[in-house]
């Protein structure tokens, strides 16, 4: 169980950082609020899929 949850947060933690690289990487335009609401989604996945597979 501890095993899970140390690979859970290294997966949040690097999906936080590729991210963060990849919202600088976009332009300022309207282009960076869909990049934005993209990348949110993905953390939300992120979040709730390995508590998916708990239940």
């Amino acid at each position: 169980m501890t095993t899970f949850i140390y690979q859970w947060a290294l997966n949040i933690a690097a999906i936080a950082v590729l991210t963060t690289i990849f919202e600088m990487l976009l332009p300022q335009s309207s282009m960076k609020k869909f990049g934005r609401i993209g990348f949110g989604l993905v953390m939300v996945y992120a979040m709730l899929a390995p508590l998916a597979k708990l239940l």
